[in-house]
C-alpha cells in the first residue's frame, strides 16, 4: 500500500511520520488518481463505498498536533464593524483577535475545514465557507462560535 509522508519542518528540526494511504479514506485517494500519480486500477485506491462517510469523523487513527505560531499567510480576515476585532482562517479553522493585537481566540476547531470568515454588517454573527456537512456550503455563527448554521 502506497505511504503518505506529513512533516513539520521548524527552525532546525524537520519531524516526519508515515501514514497508510488507507487512512485517508475516500477523497485522497479519488485527488491522487485525477492527478494522475496513481492509476485508478491500483488494488489500494480500489473504489470503497463513502456512504458513510463523514468529514468529522474520517476513518483511520488520528493523533492531535500541537501548532503554536505568530503568523499565517494565504488567510482571508475581515475587520468587525465596530472596528475593535478581526476574524480570519488558518489551517481550515476561524479565530479572532482584537484589532490592537493579542491573543488569538479559535471560533472552530476540528478537522472539518473552515475559511473566509466575513462579519455580517451588524457585528452579530460570522459568515463563512466549510465542508463540515461534506461539501462547501455557507455557514453562519454567532460572534463567540456558537449557533452554528448552514445557509446552502
Amino acid at each position: 500500500m502506497l505511504p503518505i509522508f506529513f512533516c513539520l519542518a521548524r527552525s532546525k528540526k524537520t519531524v516526519c511520520t508515515q501514514i497508510p494511504l488507507s487512512d485517508f479514506g475516500y477523497r485522497l485517494r479519488v485527488l491522487l488518481v485525477a492527478s494522475g500519480l496513481v492509476g485508478a486500477g491500483t488494488s489500494s485506491l480500489a473504489a470503497e463505498d463513502d456512504s458513510d462517510w463523514d468529514v468529522m469523523a474520517p476513518p483511520g487513527n488520528w493523533r492531535e498536533i500541537s501548532i503554536d505560531t505568530t503568523t499565517t499567510t494565504w488567510s482571508f480576515l475581515d475587520v468587525s464593524p465596530d472596528g475593535k476585532e478581526l476574524v480570519f482562517d488558518m489551517l481550515g479553522d476561524i479565530y479572532t483577535v482584537p484589532i490592537e493585537g493579542g491573543n488569538a481566540t479559535p471560533l472552530t476547531q476540528g478537522i472539518e475545514w473552515n475559511f473566509q470568515p466575513t462579519f455580517s454588517p451588524d457585528g452579530a454573527s460570522i459568515a463563512f465557507i466549510s465542508d463540515r456537512d461534506g461539501n462547501d456550503n455557507l455557514w453562519i455563527m454567532d460572534r463567540e462560535g456558537g449557533a452554528l448554521t448552514q445557509v446552502s
